[in-house]
């Protein structure tokens, strides 16, 4: 095989789903990685959700990596080997956010960088001596000293709760990754034990020191707001009088009004633990300014 066709079809699935994402109200919602959604047993979620992203940033930099590494190692390794590298990655991403977030109902994500942390590791691991670089800067380090940097990036990341990033699927895809090539090619990867076992270790430790310390992830605590009050107070949204003095609803109360009942019909099916970080931070905004009209 001369070309790396699966790569090209992976970009292009991506490419696509993140589009309907973008562009179908509740697309998102009904396909991204949700824990309350997932431990109630909608399990297609841990993969349609690495096929979704949340703006054409975020796709555009996940899609430029998958290219430049996965077009190697689909020549390399084979399209068979190749996608159930990027299959168990991204499950893997997915395994240990789920594990993470288990008590975190209203966690939510999204991204392709759980299956393309899985390349960049199998590609370093089945391509000794290989460099890694920054997107569009001509600097490059080894990729022994990148893989370690990542690992300790992403447990940092994950205790102090670093930006609005997916450490945990970094780290589980990496993770996953690093095996898969162990599986692909085992003389190469035992080759670089000492790298294979600080990685495995870095993990390790950091599963160990998560049980006795889970890094103060408490329990999400259910909103103050009922939907007994919720439904109240939408009943009251903003109106203002025409000259005729007839009632009419102005469009800023309709859109309180119908983005309401999108969250009241969400709260129905999943319950209050169920609601993204976004949209409980929409709710409680929007309960305020119902409650400032009433």
């Amino acid at each position: 095989m001369t070309e790396p066709i699966l790569t090209y079809a992976l970009i292009a699935v991506n490419a696509y789903v993140s589009y309907l994402g973008f562009t179908r109200f509740g697309f998102m919602n009904r396909f991204q990685f949700e824990t309350g959604p997932i431990l109630g047993g909608d399990y297609q979620r841990m993969v349609t959700s690495g096929f979704l992203h949340v703006d054409g940033h975020h796709l555009f930099f996940n899609m430029i990596a998958l290219y430049m590494f996965g077009q190697q190692l689909e020549l390399s390794c084979g399209p068979l080997a190749y996608g159930l590298l990027y299959l168990f990655s991204l499950l893997g991403g997915s395994a240990l956010s789920l594990l993470m977030h288990r008590h975190h109902y209203d966690y939510c994500a999204v991204g392709a960088s759980g299956a393309v942390s899985g390349l960049v590791f199998a590609a370093v691991f089945l391509m000794p001596g290989m460099g890694v670089g920054l997107i569009f800067l001509p600097i490059f380090i080894p990729g022994w000293l990148f893989a370690i940097i990542y690992t300790g990036i992403s447990i940092w990341g994950i205790k102090k709760k670093w930006g609005n990033i997916g450490h945990d699927a970094h780290l589980g895809g990496a993770i996953v990754g690093m095996l898969g090539a162990l599986a692909i090619d085992y003389k190469i990867v035992l080759g670089q034990w000492p790298l294979f076992l600080t990685i495995l270790g870095l993990f390790c430790a950091f599963l160990i020191s998560y049980w006795y310390n889970p890094f103060g992830l408490e329990e999400t605590s259910a909103s103050s707001i009922t939907i007994g009050k919720l439904k109240k107070l939408t009943s009251k949204a903003p109106r203002t009088k025409m000259a005729n003095e007839t009632k009419v609803e102005d469009s800023e109360g309709k859109r309180i009004r119908e983005e309401m009942d999108v969250l009241l019909a969400k709260i129905t099916d999943v319950g209050l633990d169920g609601l993204t970080p976004q949209e409980r931070e929409r709710l409680e905004v929007i309960s305020k300014k119902l409650r400032e009209e009433d």
